[in-house]
């Protein structure tokens, strides 16, 4: 919906001028539903033109990208997104190289904050139209009535970007405390009031001091993650890369990947996860196929064309 070309272009299709800011959001959509395959063309062209003028460009916006890989997937609503992977030439390594070269790396590419309005207005525009998590959350926000934001927000302040461990043999005693000294200055995380606050008066209201404050997020880790710098107004905000953003002008996720395992995780998990509609189909498909007289070759031959009858995207 911030894309006015895309509206522009399908209505010139149909012969017919329009004015994008006149639309309203029912409109837009109406018209996006009337072609969605010129949608999902402009789409793939802008993914296309996003890595190859400016990702793999000299400008470099995330470093030397020597290597990437990236997935398209599609919401229930159809909406399309991509999963993507970099392989960046001199990026640092978790526990070989130091944590302060690994900060200051994700800091040189990777930011979580709000932009000064003043000095960069444009930029600080998009980012709260399509970087700011809700704070009535969604319903993928929980898994459960019980669980917190499965995507952890509102995110911890912090002073400055740093690596969390979790630390070994940690007895049910201080994990308890820790948790009940977080939970005051979680609670004010979700007042809008907290926004005006600095790092050091949020902690102030909670009576925590900086190190006590790292010591219990330490405690509360279960596995090693990056804490990006924010202050208290930033804790909802996704963290993103300023070029891709202002090239892109949609919602983005820019993270670095601290191990093999985090890696490989997010590939099976979401890279390269099976449709949920894909499988019944499938197995249905095969034992319809199977009775009749085809035989084995002329059967595998069918069940693309029946796999791709029944996927929803």
């Amino acid at each position: 919906m911030r894309w006015p070309e895309v509206i522009i272009a399908l209505k010139a299709q149909q012969g017919e001028e329009v004015n994008f800011d006149e639309l309203d959001w029912s409109t837009k959509c109406d018209i996006l539903r009337s072609n969605p395959v010129t949608v999902m063309r402009v789409f793939d062209k802008r993914v296309e033109a996003l890595y190859r003028d400016l990702i793999l460009s000299p400008a470099q916006p995330l470093g030397k990208v020597y290597d990437f890989f990236w997935r398209l997937e599609f919401q229930h609503r159809g909406s399309p997104h991509i999963h993507g992977l970099l392989w960046v030439d001199g990026a640092p390594v978790f526990e070989k190289d130091s944590d302060k070269t690994v900060c200051d790396f994700v800091s040189k590419y990777i930011s979580a904050r709000l932009p000064d309005p003043d000095k960069q207005p444009d930029l600080f525009k998009k980012v709260t139209e399509v970087q700011i998590h809700s704070k009535n959350h969604s319903k993928t926000c929980f898994k459960s009535a019980s669980s917190g934001c499965r995507f952890g927000f509102p995110k911890p302040p912090s002073r400055r970007t740093m690596i969390t461990r979790p630390v070994d043999d940690v007895d049910s005693e201080r994990l308890k405390a820790a948790k009940e000294k977080l939970a005051p200055l979680n609670q004010l995380l979700n007042k809008p009031e907290t926004a005006s606050l600095s790092f050091e008066q949020l902690l102030s209201r909670c009576d925590l001091t900086p190190s006590e404050f790292e010591q219990h997020l330490h405690l509360m880790s279960q596995s090693c993650s990056i804490i990006l710098k924010r202050d208290p107004k930033d804790c909802w905000v996704n963290p993103y890369n300023p070029h891709l953003l202002e090239a892109w002008d949609a919602n983005i996720d820019v993270q670095f990947v601290l191990s093999y395992h985090s890696l490989i995780r997010y590939i099976c998990t979401h890279m390269c996860k099976s449709e949920k509609e894909t499988r019944p189909p499938y197995f249905s498909s095969q034992s319809t196929v199977r009775p009749s007289l085809l035989d084995h070759t002329q059967t595998c031959d069918l069940l693309p064309g029946l796999w791709c009858l029944h996927n929803k995207a």
